[in-house]
């Protein structure tokens, strides 16, 4: 069951609405549970609290962990939305140089960014999928 601000930010995960980017809500891993996991990325998300030894047998995993506090949710959303984002386009294994210069200077689709947040410019790497 997930409580308010999971649910929030679940809202802004689901259906690839970040970036593209496909999330699992209560994904298992091994005999743990993450609480968002992007496979792509290879990013787990752990929110609110934390269970000792998680991040151990995530990291066994091979995963990356990112805790993300009620606060941080609450507060600065569309900030925290863009600090998931950018980690995860960074995990990326198969992005590649736009081979189209110009496109670099473009900022991703705002589509896919959080409400109220601005792209930077020069950012934006295109993904094959």
């Amino acid at each position: 069951m997930m409580v308010g601000y999971e649910r929030t930010l679940w809202h802004h995960l689901r259906n690839r609405r970040l970036g593209g980017l496909k999330f699992r809500r209560k994904a298992p891993v091994g005999d743990v549970i993450a609480d968002f996991l992007c496979v792509r990325a290879r990013l787990a998300l752990e929110v609110g609290g934390h269970a000792p030894g998680t991040d151990d047998k995530l990291h066994a995993a091979w995963l990356s962990v990112y805790r993300v506090g009620r606060a941080d949710i609450e507060r600065d959303l569309p900030s925290t939305l863009t600090r998931i984002y950018l980690i995860a386009e960074a995990r990326l294994p198969d992005v590649i140089a736009d081979p189209d210069p110009a496109r670099m200077l473009q900022p991703p689709p705002t589509r896919f960014l959080p409400p109220g947040s601005t792209p930077a410019l020069g950012a934006h790497r295109s993904r094959s999928r």
